[in-house]
């Protein structure tokens, strides 16, 4: 894994791995079990950090995904920090037959995790258990992703970020307790801590005076038979519109559950949807935007078809602020016409007043582009 700092280039610190055993619950949440794992800071061993300051406060963890039978004498697996070879090098092994992309490992401080609560973390609550110097969360989680399909609750944005080595990256979280939670995506088989072939690599910050819990969940994807489809298309001719952003919202919560981009043709597909209510959302630069609500039921595909009008063109002929747009605004301001949401330009509130005219002008005179 490569931690990446500014200090010192020491490269070899002390890695603690064990054997851990995590049960797949079947119901209509993500699969969720625990087992915990109490961090102690020094026992990070032979993870190569390209620059890095020696430190004890992470501890590194790899493994692989594979099947332990559940009817053998030493099943479940787990791991005793007391032990005496606690501190030796060891393999997380997932009780876990066979895996697809989009599933998660999710390492957590709270013993309870509510998988919808979760938002993109403040790593000023990992500098709480590191501290503020160069191996802190601040210094540490460096980077910003988006960790998509995650089961249960679909897509966070602007996720702080650390990559390892290889394809290894770890996402860091909080949840409604503002507890933090380390989202880790399992991957094909990748090459890993000291050449081995691994699924997933993370590290965790700890600090030996006062040893962190953490609980470990695995989140399975869920595969369904349901969707949502349809096409954005220009409100003066039905014609697609291509490279518009649609996104996919739960009602309940508001999280987004999916993003998407229309092809050439204006269409976008959202799969393995959950069932439950949604908002769909298109948007693009330059055009008003504009939702509906779908709802999402067994093994069915719901279509969703969007218009989006370009904002300037009140008389709805695919060009912007032209002059019978410039005239149509002017006999609304004028109380001569009735307009509607597509002459508040300026976004107040008020549809057609003199502020949306003088915006209207300035897009006729080519001063301004309307967005």
């Amino acid at each position: 894994m490569n931690k990446k700092y500014t200090k010192s280039p020491i490269t070899h610190h002390l890695l603690a791995l064990f054997v851990i055993f995590v049960v797949v619950a079947a119901w209509h949440m993500p699969a969720l079990a625990a087992v915990t794992d109490e961090a102690r800071g020094g026992y990070i061993t032979s993870i190569s950090f390209a620059v890095a300051s020696q430190t004890e406060y992470w501890q590194g963890y790899y493994g692989a995904i594979s099947y332990l039978d559940p009817k053998s004498p030493w099943y479940p697996l787990y791991f005793n920090t007391s032990a005496p070879e606690a501190s030796s090098i060891r393999q997380i092994v997932l009780n876990i037959s066979t895996f697809t992309p989009n599933e998660y490992i999710l390492v957590t401080s709270s013993s309870y995790m509510n998988i919808v609560s979760l938002q993109a973390g403040n790593v000023s609550k990992v500098d709480a258990i590191t501290g503020t110097g160069s191996d802190s969360g601040t210094n540490t989680f460096t980077d910003k992703s988006t960790f998509d399909k995650i089961p249960g609750r679909g897509v966070i944005l602007n996720v702080p970020t650390v990559h390892l080595s290889g394809n290894f990256s770890e996402g860091l979280l909080n949840d409604s307790g503002n507890n933090n939670a380390f989202i880790v995506p399992i991957v094909n088989d990748t090459t890993g801590y000291e050449g081995i072939l691994c699924n997933f690599q993370f590290i965790l910050p700890t600090n030996r005076t006062n040893p962190v819990s953490y609980y470990m969940y695995y989140l399975s994807s869920q595969v369904t038979n349901q969707s949502v489809v349809g096409q954005i298309t220009h409100s003066n001719n039905n014609t697609g519109i291509t490279n518009v952003a649609v996104n996919l919202t739960a009602v309940t919560t508001m999280n987004l559950v999916g993003l998407a981009t229309t092809n050439e043709t204006g269409y976008y597909e959202f799969t393995n949807v959950n069932t439950g209510d949604y908002y769909v959302n298109a948007t693009k630069i330059r055009y008003w935007d504009n939702s509906t609500a779908v709802s999402v039921t067994v093994n069915e595909t719901q279509i969703a078809t969007l218009q989006l009008w370009l904002v300037g063109d009140v008389d709805n002929n695919g060009k912007t602020a032209q002059p019978n747009d410039l005239t149509l605004m002017l006999r609304v301001v004028l109380w001569e016409h009735t307009g509607n949401w597509r002459y508040d330009l300026n976004r107040n509130g008020i549809n057609g007043d003199v502020g949306d005219l003088v915006l209207m002008n300035r897009a006729a005179l080519g001063e301004i582009i309307l967005t």
